[in-house]
């Protein structure tokens, strides 16, 4: 029986509950990086850039987005405070009020995305009855989930069950869709390589602004680097092998994207394993939700807030399709990356909150120059794209971010004499 314990808002957590070690860390992040989204997002790379591209292009956005992971992921053991109340530090109390709003924002946006992965995959794993009771459960696991938190779901569940039940289901796939797989063809050019390397490092840098929710309960700062970073690259690499092998044996329906290994004689039984362990990053999306709205209403019941986070996210995902999810990835990497270089540079040499913002808002807008998104908002704002979008954002903009507000506290550092 899974009991639930005290739950933690934005202050420090205790030294007495700080009980989570290297191997649960890798847990929980290996279990965050096995992710249906990321099957349907290799599965999409294969007609634009063939096999072996789409492959090369995933190792390598996987090993940049797993390493800034883990120097967030460390940043919540140093302080044992969640994602956006360290943003305080940085940002001020003002300041840090608007990347949480964004994150509640983008947070119950994946809360519907997985939902909807969840529902739409169980659907059509069932192959009958109506769409809505798949939802409504769909979204009442995740919050079950949420409530309990995240010490009861790593120790109970994560550790104890659903791991070695991934593992074996994500082995058996590997090699199933490997002997049918034929990964010669060639893509269309239809997406540059640097546009998919964006696309990837975008839904790795969804995880940015939540590790610490999560790693605050680790002992030490290095087992929570190191879990993190290592669990999740593990975990992504595994998930889009599968997709990039399920694309390459056949197509791969993107709002079914496990139907194809439903023939094989215990495809089905993998299958669900995988959809069962989706329901914990819909739990994930929600309980960050939660914890960054009480960044901004200290007050806030936390389980009431998560049951409110899952009926919306429930209502919204019912919407919800692929195109929409591309759009919402790269959005998240113009907002999230150059915010965590402007922050990444604020631990090392501090300065003013505004020095943070300013950094912050070139880094976005280089992202746009480079990548527009969907804020069409700023299109009056921002020249036309570089190199007609074909040149990848991600990087330039967390570059420009970190040396800008690097910059500024080199001035003030220079000022003050020191």
């Amino acid at each position: 029986m899974i009991e639930l314990g005290p739950t933690d808002g934005i202050d420090a957590v205790p030294d007495v509950r700080r009980t989570l070690g290297l191997l649960d860390q890798g847990t929980l992040w290996a279990n965050m990086g096995v992710s249906l989204v990321g099957v349907v997002t290799a599965a999409s790379l294969i007609p634009a850039l063939g096999f072996w591209e789409a492959g090369a292009i995933i190792l390598i956005g996987g090993v940049l987005g797993a390493t800034l992971l883990a120097l967030s992921a460390r940043l919540g053991a140093e302080t044992g405070r969640p994602g956006m109340a360290i943003l305080r530090r940085s940002l001020g109390d003002r300041g840090a009020a608007l990347p949480s709003l964004l994150n509640v924002a983008q947070l119950v946006g994946w809360s519907a995305v997985e939902t909807w992965t969840v529902a739409s995959t169980a659907q059509a794993l069932v192959g009958r009855g109506p769409a809505l009771p798949y939802y409504l459960v769909a979204g009442a696991a995740g919050v079950a989930l949420a409530v309990v938190g995240p010490l009861g779901v790593v120790r109970r569940v994560l550790r104890r069950v659903m791991t070695p039940l991934l593992l074996l289901s994500l082995a058996y796939l590997l090699v199933r869709l490997g002997a049918n797989a034929h990964p010669a063809a060639s893509g269309s050019g239809s997406l540059s390589r640097l546009a998919a390397l964006d696309l990837v490092i975008a839904y790795n840098a969804s995880w940015l602004p939540l590790a610490p929710d999560y790693t605050r309960y680790t002992r030490r700062p290095r087992d929570a680097a190191v879990g993190a970073g290592v669990g999740y690259l593990l975990g992504t690499l595994l998930v889009f092998a599968v997709g990039l092998l399920a694309a390459a044996a056949g197509a791969v329906d993107p709002n079914a994207p496990l139907a194809s290994v439903t023939p094989f004689a215990f495809g089905t039984l993998a299958a669900w394993i995988l959809v069962t362990d989706e329901s914990e990053k819909t739990f994930a999306n929600i309980y960050s939700t939660a914890v960054s709205a009480q960044n901004l209403l200290p007050r806030l019941p936390q389980r009431l807030t998560v049951v409110a986070v899952g009926v919306v996210a429930t209502a919204i995902a019912y919407q919800l399709d692929v195109p929409s999810l591309f759009q919402f990835l790269f959005l998240l990497g113009a907002f999230f990356l150059p915010l965590f270089g402007a922050v990444l540079a604020d631990r090392l040499m501090s300065a003013d909150p505004l020095a943070t913002l300013i950094a912050w808002a070139v880094g976005f807008l280089v992202y746009e120059w480079i990548q527009p998104t969907t804020v069409r908002a700023l299109q009056p704002l921002v020249p036309a794209a570089l190199g007609d979008g074909t040149i990848g954002a991600s990087l330039p903009a967390f570059a420009a971010a970190f040396v800008v507000r690097l910059a500024f506290g080199l001035a003030r550092r220079q000022r003050c004499g020191i």
